[in-house]
């Protein structure tokens, strides 16, 4: 079994500890606020642990440090990997976007690194305790440390991994998702507004912006995504509320920039207009 540091237990990183410990591994919390449970409801039962903790300024050994934080978190979080040894720890980054190992970059070691596309619906009503919807799917590429990373998680009923052959085409292909997502927190109203035809028609939108930019940095996704995207969220419980929508109804800063920001500031750098990711960004914005 492995020794696992998680940092940012919330919803997606206290679900995803709470798998690795009913695996048996030894697993590791790394976040600002303790809490004594950890409760995990998933669709085939309620996990339940006590977790240990690491603080910033200890050391322990660890065979995996994951990064489950918020993109915009990133910078602050990596100095978790001062509690490692870095030059043998395997990490791998589970964040929305598709910069995953721009901040990692010259502080550990390429083979080292394993970003990690993540869909996990999985909501926070308090700390330490998740609900999760339904089974996780994380994607790798398929190679060493990623079918490394998929052995942490086998026999695992709450989280599915799958192997891709570029990390780049599924990481702008969820990108997508969860920038289609942000009509569900500019208006506050759950996955249910997919159903309405003009909130269907802006998320097409949203997505076919993405979709060129993701190819100019050469990633080419299918022309028919946007209906898609739509039907995955005519498809999800009416009452679903994504990421984005619970961090403003609770008054926490927003992933905008890793969901919609980077659509804009990559679109600038190509050339291309994408003026409803930018919109999107300047309403959520304005919300704080």
């Amino acid at each position: 079994m492995a020794r696992i540091v998680v940092v940012g237990p919330g919803a997606v990183g206290g679900a995803i500890a709470a798998w690795l410990l009913k695996g048996g591994h030894q697993v590791l919390l790394a976040a600002r606020t303790q809490y004594a449970e950890l409760q995990v409801a998933t669709p085939s039962g309620e996990l339940s642990f006590t977790p240990q903790y690491v603080g910033r300024s200890e050391q322990t050994s660890a065979d995996w440090i994951l990064f489950a934080t918020k993109a915009y978190d990133t910078l602050e979080a990596r100095d978790w990997l001062s509690c490692v040894d870095p030059t043998t720890v395997k990490v791998a980054i589970l964040q929305n976007g598709v910069e995953h190992t721009r901040y990692f970059k010259g502080m550990i070691a390429a083979d080292q690194l394993l970003p990690v596309v993540v869909d996990l619906p999985a909501e926070r009503d308090q700390a330490g305790h998740v609900l999760q919807r339904k089974t996780g799917q994380l994607w790798v590429e398929n190679h060493g440390l990623g079918r490394q990373f998929q052995e942490l998680f086998a026999g695992s009923a709450g989280v599915r991994i799958e192997y891709v052959e570029s990390f780049a085409f599924a990481a702008w292909r969820k990108l997508s998702l969860n920038a289609a997502g942000a009509v569900s927190a500019v208006t506050l109203i759950p996955a249910k507004i997919a159903q309405n035809h003009s909130a269907a028609q802006l998320i097409s939108d949203i997505v076919r912006e993405c979709m060129a930019v993701a190819a100019a940095e050469g990633v080419d996704l299918p022309e028919n995504l946007p209906d898609e995207v739509v039907q995955h969220y005519r498809n999800s419980a009416p009452d679903s509320i994504n990421s984005l929508h619970a961090d403003r109804l609770a008054g926490r800063q927003m992933e905008v920039d890793a969901r919609n920001g980077v659509i804009c500031r990559l679109g600038k750098r190509h050339g291309i207009s994408t003026p409803i990711n930018e919109l999107i960004v300047r309403l959520l914005e304005s919300t704080r």
